[in-house]
């Protein structure tokens, strides 16, 4: 949905238009972290700071719009990259309206309805969790997305496979699914390791079409792989631009494997390749790809050919998932901005190293067969060897699923995650361009602002 309105500041003598380009529309719901994207267009430099309100019911948030925030344009005026998130899960489902107002302005400048639609099982629980919680939030600016901001010692919220008694209720979980015996025992790998391989493999002819729609966008140009040492080499979105990694991403053995391990339906988030080992850190992807409640994340590692010992194969920790969860704030770690990594390098990788060393755990390499799909809890420490043969490519594809009723955020970074719904729902898998273009220019605001939460 595309709205504009345009209103004069009576103070600053400054005509602005709010311009929204979102999902937000009565005809679709919005449903846990929902980013809420736009742009503020001044007819001239803005000369002060400006207040911008947003309020939805009873709640209610100022931000401040900064001079040297906005970015010039032609014929004297400026623009201002508005990125806001909404949780509504503090939001009655239902009906709703946001309501924005720039101060000065002669009227209100926009009103935004739509719908949210928190009732799966787990996203009710979030909801009556969060407003108990005094530290909740209903609405940040991107980037500032933060664990603190949730219940994460909620133990009423706790998932199964986490309990002290999982071990136990995995063949009830398996039987609850439908899985067969194969994928039952996978199961019970997943909740004793932290990770498993399931009993499936994909389809040769499925991995044929990935490789060569890979090699042709390669060949044309279309997609580039940065040279070794030269910075990250990931090809992201593989899953927009390939029918072949569009199937891998949805596999319906896959889905299916989560939807017992989570006892929901499954959100799927992003898709990464990668042409040859990506010799990265340690890490777990809590702190990456962060779910609240905690665990309601997995992520998925397909081999697109026969990994080789010498090809810098991914690498695993047994039983890491039981370690504690290292988020921005429990570690004192600033957010990650404009792509420095260099705090997190300082902070994290020491104290994860730490908590593995106290643990006496230790890594295994994972030499996977073309087809193998693997499967890791949130929090399972890995990463990927060095290659000690140049010569030697290691294809794969990641993908990343959250639990449906889950917020989803990266806590690194504090910018608001992107799952999608399943094609089979009948709404697009892809994110609209609109949000593509829009985060391609996220890190140049400096926004400062303050928030006025009222709360009901």
């Amino acid at each position: 949905m595309t709205g504009s309105v345009s209103a004069t500041l009576v103070s600053a003598r400054v005509a602005a238009t709010l311009l929204f380009s979102s999902d937000i529309s009565a005809k679709h719901s919005l449903s846990a972290l929902a980013p809420i994207h736009g742009q503020v267009v001044f007819g001239a430099l803005l000369p002060a700071e400006l207040e911008l309100t947003v309020m939805a019911g009873k709640l209610s948030a100022t931000f401040v719009i900064a001079p040297d925030e906005c970015e010039p344009m032609g014929e004297g005026g400026c623009r201002y990259d508005l990125l806001l998130v909404l949780n509504t899960f503090l939001l009655p489902d239902g009906p709703n309206s946001l309501n924005l107002v720039l101060a000065g302005c002669a009227t209100a400048a926009i009103n935004l309805g739509f719908t949210v639609d928190n009732s799966s099982g787990l996203g009710r629980q979030v909801a009556a969790a969060l407003r108990r919680f005094p530290g909740r939030q209903w609405i940040w600016r991107e980037g500032e997305v933060d664990a603190s901001h949730f219940p994460l010692t909620d133990d009423t919220l706790t998932p199964w496979f986490d309990s002290p008694d999982a071990r136990a209720m995995a063949p009830v979980m398996a039987s609850r699914a439908g899985l067969d015996a194969s994928a039952s025992r996978a199961l019970e790998d997943f909740v004793e390791n932290g990770f498993c391989i399931l009993p499936e493999r994909v389809d040769d002819q499925l991995l044929q079409q990935l490789n060569d729609d890979l090699d042709a966008m390669l060949a044309s140009g279309a997609i580039r792989v940065q040279p070794e040492g030269e910075g990250d080499h990931r090809i992201e979105r593989m899953h927009e631009h390939s029918q072949a990694a569009r199937e891998i991403w949805t596999l319906p053995c896959v889905i299916h494997f989560l939807r017992a391990v989570f006892q929901e339906d499954v959100l799927p988030c992003q898709t990464l390749v990668f042409v040859r080992g990506s010799g990265q850190d340690m890490h777990q992807d809590t702190i990456h790809l962060t779910a609240f409640p905690a665990g309601y994340m997995c992520g998925v590692w397909i081999a697109l050919e026969d990994v080789k010992a010498d090809a810098g194969p991914l690498f695993v920790y047994p039983r890491s998932h039981r370690l504690p969860r290292l988020y921005c704030h429990t570690i004192n770690m600033s957010k990650v901005h404009d792509g420095n990594w260099q705090e997190f390098a300082e902070k994290f990788l020491p104290r994860l190293r730490q908590e593995l060393e106290s643990a006496d755990l230790h890594s295994q390499n994972y030499l996977a067969r073309k087809g193998d799909i693997l499967v890791w809890h949130e929090n399972l420490t890995h990463g990927g060897s060095m290659r000690t043969d140049p010569a030697l490519t290691r294809r794969s594809i990641v993908s990343h699923y959250f639990s449906r009723g889950a917020a989803v955020w990266y806590d690194s970074s504090g910018y608001c995650g992107g799952t999608q719904s399943l094609p089979d729902e009948g709404r697009s898998p892809l994110l609209p361009a609109v949000f593509r273009k829009v985060r391609s220019r996220i890190g140049r605001s400096r926004l400062s602002h303050r928030l006025k939460n009222l709360w009901p």
